[in-house]
């Protein structure tokens, strides 16, 4: 009989909430079972307290990056429990369902799609021994077969779920919670699954929203119970559904109104700028209700690129939308794909140089790379033009680029980045890549409370960007050596002596050194000032 459910997340980086399992575990509580959950990115933690609570069932959670890991950690529980029923969900999951199952004995089921529902009814069936042949959104083994059965119809009213579980936030001490106040997407992006998972003959909107108002009741009760002041809103993009854009002004004059003194980050798409230059006030009232950074889904910059990927935007429409944000205190990042199975050097030329104009090169995106996903249109024209191979090693799909010189030149930069100080490049990419979200957060609180506070934050954050501007140089430089290299016959040993030259590890300990100066005396500051605050920043 299954009474205790386990819902478990490996994440990938920073340890966070995973919505998913929130869903699903507030809606078998609301149907009498006991649930728990576990989001960390350290496995042993993970598996040390699925080991303590016993659960009867354990459904996880899985990423491409943490798939070996859960997979490992569901042989471990399997040995240890033989008994337990093991899930496996997620967008990995519901890509590759059947194979999972054919290669994974450990695991029983997977669920694939919308997963509240799907979890529920089996939990149910198996205790009621009923058959669970015609259970929806399910991928079971019967008589030697795996058999995937369809998905049901997307939950068209996502204001008859019951708000989240939010264990989590106390579990981690986590400072931020994130919100989802809408599912699917709009867009047709290439290198993206969505248009698939919302879109199978199954949805009944492949964009769907929740009432303004229930979103800030759920932010109200995380604000009052929680104390927490930092929010990410994980929408696809924030502005949908249409170039009115009333829905996104609606809830940022909810929250405006409602006397919580919060900050938020959402996600937008590049051309939100066009539609917001047609509502006078809009970005002004976003930013007055709390808004602190946006994440912008730039991707390439070049024009050959944004076809690929099916953008929808120019390379002068991205330099627009970033333009159009730098009138305002926010923070502004972005994602970008840079190296592509069919990246020449000149659109890697161009991408580099897009980045170092937007002082991004310093993140470094250019060495990002596309990551395959089995739905999207993109994977089709991978296997088509013989570029598709699955990594064994990895557990993924993978590919070979188009122009072996760049398929060297981009092993070579990612590997070099990454084999960096284990200890040391951990701590570097929490200052590269979150760090400034942080600081970001804390400005926008105090710039609305405490204006003498914001101004001593914001000339910490005036060092840190003099850090990453060096970087940027460094690092553009370092990856146009890389790209001459390529374009002229790639020689490793000439390569090492370059790159000792341009762009030595001994350079990434300097900036490692500053930014840990600039942290640890922003930190002493915030410790007078608010300890939440102060500790916040000790989070990576």
């Amino acid at each position: 009989m299954i009474n205790k459910v386990a819902l478990a997340v490996i994440t990938e980086k920073n340890n966070q909430e995973e919505l998913g399992i929130c869903y699903i575990g507030a809606l078998l509580q609301k149907h009498n079972y006991l649930v728990t959950l576990f989001s960390n990115n350290n496995v042993t933690i993970i598996k040390e307290r699925l080991e303590k609570y016993q659960p009867d069932f354990v459904g996880f959670c899985v990423y491409d990056k943490t798939y070996i890991q859960t997979i490992n950690l569901c042989k471990e529980m399997k040995k240890k429990f033989p008994k337990l029923v093991i899930v496996l969900g997620g967008r990995k999951a519901s890509d590759s369902s059947e194979e999972i199952l054919k290669e994974c004995d450990v695991v029983d089921y997977v669920i694939t799609g919308e997963g509240e529902y799907a979890m529920l009814n089996l939990i149910n069936n198996l205790n009621s021994k009923t058959p669970i042949n015609d259970l929806p959104n399910l991928t079971y083994r019967s008589n030697g077969a795996v058999i995937r059965n369809k998905n049901a119809r997307t939950i068209e009213n996502l204001d008859t779920l019951p708000h989240p579980m939010r264990t989590i936030l106390a579990e981690e001490k986590l400072n931020t919670a994130n919100i989802l106040s809408s599912r699917g997407c709009t867009q047709n992006c290439s290198f993206c699954s969505s248009p698939v998972f919302w879109e199978s003959g199954n949805c009944s909107k492949r964009w769907r929203g929740r009432d303004t108002m229930d979103v800030l009741n759920e932010i109200r009760e995380i604000y009052e119970k929680y104390n927490i002041r930092y929010y990410k809103f994980l929408d696809c993009s924030f502005e949908d559904p249409d170039y009115k854009l009333e829905r996104s002004m609606k809830m940022a004059k909810l929250l405006l109104d409602s006397g919580m003194d919060i900050s938020y980050m959402v996600q937008f798409r590049p051309d939100i700028y066009k539609k917001a230059l047609l509502k006078e006030g809009y970005m002004q009232t976003l930013v007055d209700s709390g808004l602190a950074a946006v994440f912008i889904g730039i991707e390439a910059g070049n024009d050959d690129d944004l076809a690929l990927y099916n953008k929808g935007v120019t390379v002068n429409e991205n330099y627009a939308c970033l333009d159009y944000f730098s009138k305002y205190d926010i923070l502004v990042k972005f994602g970008f794909i840079s190296i592509n199975p069919f990246s020449t050097v000149k659109r890697l030329r161009e991408n580099v140089d897009f980045l170092y104009k937007t002082r991004m090169a310093s993140r470094f995106y250019m060495i990002r790379n596309y990551q395959v996903i089995e739905k999207s249109s993109l994977f089709k024209k991978l296997k088509d033009d013989g570029l598709y191979y699955y990594n064994e090693n990895k557990k993924i799909h993978d590919y070979v680029c188009k122009d072996k010189a760049i398929d060297k030149m981009s092993k070579f930069a990612i590997k070099y980045f990454n084999q960096y100080n284990g200890e040391k490049l951990y701590v570097l990419k929490y200052f590269i890549e979150i760090f400034d979200e942080k600081i970001a957060f804390i400005k926008s609180y105090y710039k609305r409370r405490n204006p003498s506070v914001y101004d001593m934050v914001e000339s910490y954050n005036r060092m840190y960007l003099k850090v990453m501007n060096d970087l940027n140089e460094k690092s553009r430089d370092w990856f146009v050596q890389l790209l001459d290299l390529a374009e002229t016959g790639w020689d490793e040993k000439l390569v090492e002596r370059v790159v000792q030259k341009v762009f030595p590890y001994s350079y990434l300990d300097e900036i490692y050194t500053k930014m840990l100066i600039i942290h640890k005396e922003l930190y002493k500051y915030l410790l007078d000032i608010n300890v939440k605050d102060a500790n916040y920043l000790l989070y990576v």
